[in-house]
C-alpha cells in the first residue's frame, strides 16, 4: 500500500495539520500560560495529539520489514545526543517554571497576609 509522491492526497493532508496545528498551538499555548488551576486540557488539543498517535500506528503497521539495514551507528548516537539534550532541556525549564510560580505563589500569600 503506497501512496505516489504526486498525490493530491498528500497535500490536502498537510493542508489539514496545517490548520489543525494553527488552532491547537492556540489553544497550547492558552493552556500553559492560564492561571487558573484545575482547567482541563482543550478538546482541539486532545484531537491534534490523538491524530499523531493514529498516523504513528499506520506508521508502524506499513513500515515493517521495509528498512532491513540498520542505521550507521554515527547516526543513532547523533539522534541520542540530541534526544539526550531535548530531554535535560526539558527537565531544566519545567524545574525553572515550577520554581518561578511556586515563588509567586508564596509572594502572593505574604501580600494577602499582609493587606
Amino acid at each position: 500500500m503506497c501512496i505516489r509522491d504526486s498525490h493530491n492526497i498528500l497535500l490536502y493532508r498537510v493542508l489539514l495539520w496545517a490548520f489543525i496545528s494553527l488552532v491547537s498551538t492556540r489553544e497550547y499555548y492558552e493552556y500553559i500560560t492560564s492561571d487558573f488551576d484545575g482547567r482541563r486540557i482543550p478538546a482541539q488539543l486532545w484531537i491534534a495529539h490523538l491524530c499523531i498517535f493514529i498516523e504513528y500506528i499506520i506508521l508502524f503497521k506499513f513500515t515493517q520489514n521495509e528498512f532491513v539495514k540498520p542505521f550507521p551507528n554515527y547516526v543513532s548516537y547523533t539522534w541520542l545526543v540530541i534526544f539526550i539534550i531535548l530531554g535535560v532541556a526539558t527537565v531544566f525549564l519545567l524545574i525553572k517554571d515550577a520554581r518561578r510560580k511556586l515563588k509567586e505563589r508564596k509572594q502572593k500569600q505574604i501580600k494577602e497576609k499582609s493587606s
